[in-house]
């Protein structure tokens, strides 16, 4: 919860963190998911950062940590790695880091809140039989070969300015993950 007792959303916390992260040292790399919302690049332009997507899943993020040591690693689901601690996910340095960034920057979590762009991501899981799902993944790639996408994990495909659908096929089951972004929140659950 922030200074005046709203909750946060993870995603929120992840952005709230980011930002401080790249206030305190501008011009750094952050690190996150290739399914987290491109509020993160909007946040490391403000601060003259870049942005480094991974695949969806810790590993990933702790490999980046180990290799690339960005000012902040996160999963955009609680997990906030600083590189320049250990590139690992830590969260009580992720309170220490907090407490900190606020400090430095004499400023109140929810002042933090209110400055950030507004984003809406919306996830949902589609069923798909094993035997279709790289039938599946062919189609999609077949389909957007001339759109603007990313394949870090799954097909990310840019839709509009601050639009895109990510459709990833779970490893262990029969399913494809699916998040999308948009202005807004209507848009995106559709």
């Amino acid at each position: 919860a922030d200074d005046r007792g709203q909750l946060l959303s993870d995603a929120v916390a992840c952005a709230v963190m980011a930002d401080l992260a790249l206030r305190a040292k501008p011009g750094s790399a952050l690190a996150v998911p290739v399914n987290q919302s491109s509020v993160f690049d909007r946040i490391a332009e403000r601060h003259r950062g870049h942005v480094v997507r991974t695949q969806v899943d810790t590993a990933s993020l702790m490999q980046v940590a180990s290799s690339s040591t960005p000012v902040l690693a996160a999963d955009g689901a609680g997990a906030f790695i600083f590189p320049d601690f250990q590139p690992v996910p830590d969260a009580l340095m992720a309170v220490i880091r907090l407490l900190q960034y606020l400090a430095i920057h004499d400023t109140r979590l929810s002042d933090v809140i209110a400055s950030l762009p507004p984003f809406h991501v919306f996830s949902n899981v589609v069923q798909c039989s094993w035997e279709n799902k790289g039938a599946v993944m062919r189609l999609l790639n077949e389909r957007f070969a001339d759109a603007q996408v990313q394949t870090i994990d799954g097909v990310k495909v840019f839709l509009n300015p601050g639009e895109w659908v990510l459709i990833r096929p779970d490893p262990d089951r029969p399913m494809f993950h699916v998040t999308a972004e948009s202005s807004l929140m209507q848009r995106a659950q559709t």
